[in-house]
């Protein structure tokens, strides 16, 4: 894009209250695309006005009719309210084809694991959210586990239940589960604020064949 099109770009945007969309990003595409996109008839909807973002530009013209048009099922994925949780602007870090592996696992139809999704479902791999969800199922903690805070891996979550269990200590505590699981990933923390020496319950795990 050429500086007499950015400058026109700049004014029309300004004029047209759309100053927000302004970025580095919508300048490296011509300035065609930019305005095809800008064009787009999905934009009347109010389900897209919050991924009506200049994080936007990080996707073709194409990419972003893409994910807007989403459909799981045979139906639009947007219009299932589950789904709407993740039409934010971090949506266009990640391409259509993974968010769509993402919606189409089949636990999103089951209206007991519908609270489990989350945008942090986009940064996690299928193998992961699949043994996540069949491992708390097991356990009885889907009703307490959520994508949003949980960011640790399951063999330290494996390890920390199995410990607890093991010494008597609550895994649920006033209908929350007990707060050891939210520092998972800080061996400091486990150690002097839990007594849990984790790298001693991981191997005593692996030696179970336990994890």
């Amino acid at each position: 894009m050429s500086n007499e099109e950015k400058e026109k770009l700049v004014k029309y945007l300004v004029r047209k209250g759309l100053a927000f969309l302004i970025s580095e990003k919508m300048f490296q595409k011509p300035l065609s695309e930019v305005l095809e996109i800008l064009d787009m008839p999905e934009w009347y909807n109010p389900l897209f006005r919050s991924v009506f973002h200049k994080n936007m530009w990080r996707r073709s013209y194409k990419e972003i009719k893409a994910v807007l048009n989403l459909e799981i099922d045979g139906e639009l994925a947007w219009n299932r309210e589950c789904f709407q949780k993740i039409l934010i602007p971090t949506i266009w870090k990640y391409s259509v084809s993974l968010i769509k592996s993402k919606l189409e696992l089949p636990f999103w139809r089951d209206p007991r694991y519908q609270r489990l999704f989350c945008v942090s479902i986009l940064s996690r791999s299928s193998q992961y959210i699949t043994d996540c969800i069949n491992y708390f199922e097991s356990v009885g903690l889907i009703p307490y586990i959520t994508f949003r805070k949980f960011r640790s891996s399951l063999d330290r979550f494996k390890a920390v239940y199995n410990y607890l269990r093991l010494t008597g200590v609550s895994i649920v505590i006033d209908g929350k589960l007990n707060e050891v699981f939210y520092y998972l990933e800080s061996d400091e923390i486990l150690l002097n604020s839990f007594g849990i020496n984790i790298d001693y319950l991981l191997e005593r795990e692996k030696s179970n064949g336990l994890s």
